[in-house]
């Protein structure tokens, strides 16, 4: 069973490396791949794109390019890539790895917006 960490609503701050309201952005690397699957029924006005991704109107939908450097993938350009922590020894698969900053736990999960120690299974 993954051990998830959970902060009180007292918590003010993010891992070391990651910023943004939610700490949902990794400094430094906030960066733009390829066009993704366009979403129907969501346009650019909607804001749908994160992480410095590049929204483009197509019709009643749209895509996000995430940029030249890989850095971010996903619909939404939400997805970091592992790239970023190329030896992580966590299997963090739907989610991706993150450097924590603590010399216990160097690595942690990011699993749909919760952190886990081991896996994001």
């Amino acid at each position: 069973m993954p051990i998830i960490l959970l902060f009180s609503s007292q918590y003010q701050g993010c891992l070391s490396g990651w910023t943004g309201a939610t700490c949902q952005l990794f400094q430094g690397m906030i960066t733009t791949t390829a066009p993704t699957t366009p979403s129907v029924g969501i346009t650019c006005a909607n804001r749908p794109c994160i992480n410095g991704g590049t929204c483009f109107n197509n019709g009643d939908s749209y895509f996000c390019y995430c940029g030249p450097t890989n850095t971010f993938t996903g619909t939404n350009c939400e997805i970091i890539s592992s790239t970023l922590v190329p030896n992580c020894p966590l299997n963090c698969a739907p989610g991706y790895c993150v450097p924590s900053g603590s010399s216990t736990h160097p690595y942690a999960c990011m699993c749909r917006g919760t952190l886990h120690l081991t896996s994001c299974n």
